[in-house]
């Protein structure tokens, strides 16, 4: 130790720029291999900025953290209260898939913003009409001013119908790919004059120092009313794949329309300008898909499948069930003699397992056996679905009974009604009121 009192104290701190990595966040891969988008200190910075001068958080704001932290949006949730000075509430784990839970907290807590995927929305609109139906119904959720939606396509019909169960609340529709920070667009919902309803909803129009390209295959921008893929330029841009530069060079590109050094990020999903200048969201130009905020690309789950010993062949496609929510539904060809029984109560279990579990726990698969495999790839590329005989019947059924579905109906080998986690939360949490 020293004893020299004249020596000068000096504290180090560590040096910091816009451009260091603020995280990196692993989405889909069409080959099985997850990527890690890596996004920078001044993209989430320009996004939280972006998003208080919009929409002004005080300190009587409660903001809602419930978002797993492997989704972006937990990013906002965290910090976009802890710079503007509100409060930051914290839901117990996995109380986002819990509509009791939620709306008692939201309550309790006195919450005035959280986010919803559309998905959970619409099942925690479900659960307030339930409690609609009780002899004196509680007020729904006064705190409340504002909810932000993100993750999957609003609907126009779930879009009214959370404008008119929670009128005193505003909605706001976002839209953006991990590959950039957080939410690239914006769009305020509210309710539209008879006979002006859009056949969608838009996803708005860029945020603060963000750029939106509607390209066609010739990368030139197309006009208003005709579709083209959606590229992201500007700040928000990510720097790209974690150990992926092939990747990154066929994603990432130079700006055409902006200075030498600027870069575009080529999403693959389609859009179309309305005339209001705002962004409609189309769907995909490839096999990927998003389900219950999920990016799932259908080539990997396949991937996974056809690891297993006892799958010859394997597709995955995305089916809307009778409320028009999209489920994943695996169909494949066993590696065994057609004239053999199909063991429809281990196969699906031990196929589930071959993939790691990965899968059957972060979106409900049903799987179906099938004997011939027909269309599974149609003309330009489209997956159809195959032909599927009578075998999946039992397979339905046990699927019916694991989540909680009562309308199963054994004559119809091709009912899909097959439930998922929230299904299962919705259900347990009407049991609970009754």
């Amino acid at each position: 130790m020293s004893t020299d009192t004249t020596a000068p104290e000096t504290t180090t701190h560590p040096q910091t720029h816009p451009q260091q990595l603020a995280y990196i966040i692993y989405t889909s891969g069409s080959t099985g291999l997850p990527k890690g988008a890596m996004n920078e200190h001044r993209a989430v910075v320009n996004r939280l900025h972006w998003m208080q001068e919009t929409y002004r958080l005080t300190p009587a704001d409660r903001i809602l953290q419930k978002t797993p932290y492997s989704f972006d949006v937990s990013v906002w949730e965290f910090l976009w209260p802890l710079m503007s000075g509100a409060q930051l509430i914290i839901a117990q784990p996995g109380g986002h898939q819990d509509p009791s839970y939620l709306q008692q907290t939201i309550d309790q807590e006195s919450i005035t913003t959280l986010h919803f995927v559309p998905s959970m929305l619409q099942a925690y609109l479900d659960h307030l009409d339930h409690l609609d139906s009780q002899i004196a119904p509680p007020p729904h959720n006064p705190s409340l001013k504002r909810l932000i939606v993100s993750g999957e396509e609003l609907s126009p019909h779930l879009h009214d119908r959370c404008l008119n169960s929670l009128p005193h609340v505003e909605l706001h529709n976002l839209y953006g790919p991990t590959e950039a920070a957080i939410d690239v667009t914006y769009h305020p919902c509210r309710q539209a004059a008879a006979g002006q309803r859009s056949s969608r909803i838009p996803i708005g129009r860029p945020i603060a120092n963000t750029r939106i390209y509607l390209l066609d295959p010739h990368g030139q921008p197309v006009p208003i009313g005709v579709a083209g893929e959606l590229y992201i330029g500007g700040i928000a841009v990510a720097r790209g794949y974690l150990n992926r530069p092939e990747l990154t060079a066929e994603r990432f590109l130079p700006d055409p329309f902006h200075p030498a050094g600027a870069r575009i990020y080529k999403t693959g999903d389609l859009a179309r300008w309305n005339e209001q200048g705002e962004i409609e969201y189309l769907g995909r130009n490839d096999h990927q898909v998003k389900i219950r905020g999920f990016r799932i690309e259908l080539g990997e789950i396949e991937a996974r499948l056809l690891q297993h010993p006892q799958i010859k062949e394997a597709c995955v496609v995305a089916r809307a069930d009778g409320t028009g929510e999209q489920r994943l539904v695996a169909y494949f060809v066993p590696g065994m003699r057609v004239d053999e029984p199909i063991p429809t109560l281990t196969l699906p279990l031990k196929g589930r397992e071959g993939c790691g579990g990965r899968f059957g726990r972060r979106c409900r698969t049903e799987v179906r056996p099938a004997r011939m495999c027909v269309g599974i790839r149609g003309r330009g590329g489209h997956r159809a679905a195959p032909h599927v005989l009578s075998d999946d019947a039992c397979l339905s059924a046990m699927y019916s009974a694991i989540y909680m579905h009562s309308d199963y109906q054994d004559h119809d080998p091709r009912h899909s009604s097959i439930g998922h986690p929230a299904d299962g939360m919705a259900r347990a949490a009407r049991l609970h009121c009754r």
